[in-house]
């Protein structure tokens, strides 16, 4: 059934297009193992695009709103040394702090949905932190910014984050407590680094349900 609807949806989006206020609809997929790639082959069913990291925002701002832009980080292209120095898994494993993040910079700023599949541990950086979330998602960010377009103007690009990873304080910092099945969606208030209900106010959309994979239904699980 959610495959059909992402088709249906799909088809409606070449068809008629999103307003631009929204549109392209760009997404960002953190890592490359099965949690991705599962959260991928959904995404796949609308008319879409995979582009590099770096041209995120070209898409973003010129591309064709009648699809969805997608790009994958994994660390290979996600982790930069500080120093200049090339990255290395060897050398990422055993100096972490040494490396630092493009997403919050280079690509967050362009990206409408983040799905977070990429398994994190300290000392290495965090894909988002409070301090960004502040200058993404707080109040006047997205005259700093200044890449939407459209009337009424959306207040930054970024709407949603789907924390599949659920580390909560992790890889997401603001990723402040598990979501539920009942109660999917909270959205966290940069202001006052707190969560709430009330999607009236500054923030973004965060899901973190802890315990997603049971979601499968039944008869897939049999089927497989």
């Amino acid at each position: 059934a959610e495959v059909s609807t992402q088709s249906t949806g799909g088809n409606s989006m070449k068809r008629f297009n999103l307003p631009r206020v929204v549109a392209p609809l760009t997404f960002c997929f953190t890592g490359s193992g099965n949690v991705s790639q599962g959260a991928r082959s959904v995404f796949e069913h609308l008319p879409h695009e995979y582009i590099d990291p770096l041209d995120m925002q070209e898409a973003s701002i010129n591309g064709d709103p009648g699809i969805c832009y997608a790009t994958i980080l994994s660390r290979s292209n996600a982790m930069m040394r500080v120093d200049g120095k090339p990255y290395s898994p060897e050398d990422y494993a055993a100096n972490g702090e040494l490396y630092t993040n493009i997403f919050s910079e280079k690509v967050a700023p362009y990206t409408t949905c983040l799905i977070n599949g990429m398994y994190w541990e300290a000392p290495a950086p965090r894909i988002l932190d409070d301090a960004d979330a502040v200058r993404l998602f707080g109040k006047g960010s997205q005259a700093k910014n200044n890449i939407m377009r459209g009337i009424p103007q959306m207040p930054h690009k970024m709407l949603a984050i789907a924390d599949i990873t659920c580390d909560i304080g992790g890889s997401i910092e603001f990723s402040k407590e598990p979501t539920t099945v009942g109660n999917p969606f909270q959205l966290y208030d940069p202001k006052t680094r707190t969560v709430h209900n009330d999607f009236s106010r500054d923030g973004v959309c965060v899901m973190s349900i802890d315990n997603l994979p049971c979601q499968l239904p039944r008869e897939a699980t049999e089927y497989f």
